[in-house]
């Protein structure tokens, strides 16, 4: 239960120094009455391909928001992340295709460092889910592969992120996991507003074939890995509740 958390279990990281102050605040607001110097978050500045398996010892969950960069913007900079995936895996980065965009390079260079069984929950272009080309295509086998995909959940844009236009998701996997139930959400309401409570209490079943209502802002689904796996390279539209 990530609310029953203490401050010195949480490690954060962003490669922007200039962004660590906010961070830190960001992070002791979390926790007003229990933080102090002796039991804080840690929070460092480094590049995710300085990082080693053993910097993520003892971590089971991974909060992720890869940088989007388009592939014809980052080629140089990918090649770095290219490099760490070969050197952990000793195989070329399923990613490494065409004009991959850095943000699926950067995320499977995460599931390369993190230990089997830890739980991975990050933010992503919704598109790269849909559609057709070879770089969107080996993405998704990422996600059905080394990223262990066990939930997709899709929510309106407006007021989210002011910066970002493109249709978001959050993908929820486990490194590694083989798990054929895949499950599917869906709201229509703001992410602010969203009544994670009532999610996280819901004890009925998923539907199989069509999106239902299991909470009052949340519809959602029951897909199996090997439906994923048959449209890989179609696209996943399936995921739309519309």
């Amino acid at each position: 239960d990530a609310s029953s958390l203490q401050p010195d279990q949480v490690v954060a990281n962003d490669i922007n120094k200039k962004l660590i102050e906010l961070l830190s605040a960001r992070l002791g607001l979390c926790y007003p009455s229990s933080i102090d110097h002796t039991c804080a978050p840690q929070i460092t500045s480094s590049d995710i391909v300085n990082l080693n398996a053993a910097d993520f010892n003892g971590v089971k969950i991974v909060l992720l928001n890869p940088p989007f960069v388009a592939g014809i913007n980052c080629a140089a900079r990918k090649v770095p992340f290219f490099n760490k995936i070969h050197s952990i895996t000793g195989a070329d980065a399923i990613t490494k295709v065409g004009q991959q965009n850095l943000g699926a390079v950067f995320l499977e260079t995460v599931c390369a460092l993190i230990h089997p069984d830890t739980t991975i929950a990050c933010i992503f272009p919704k598109a790269q889910l849909i559609e057709r080309g070879t770089e969107a295509v080996a993405f998704r086998r990422m996600l059905l592969g080394i990223f262990g995909l066990e939930a997709i959940i899709s929510y309106p844009g407006t007021g989210l992120f002011e910066s970002v236009t493109e249709e978001t998701c959050i993908l929820i996997g486990k490194k590694g996991s083989t798990s054929n139930e895949i499950k599917l959400y869906s709201s229509d309401v703001n992410v602010a507003d969203i009544d994670l409570h009532s999610l996280s209490s819901f004890t009925g079943t998923y539907n199989t074939t069509s999106f239902d209502n299991i909470t009052s802002d949340i519809e959602a689904r029951l897909l199996s890995r090997t439906e994923l796996f048959t449209s890989i390279d179609d696209g996943w539209r399936i995921i739309n509740s519309e």
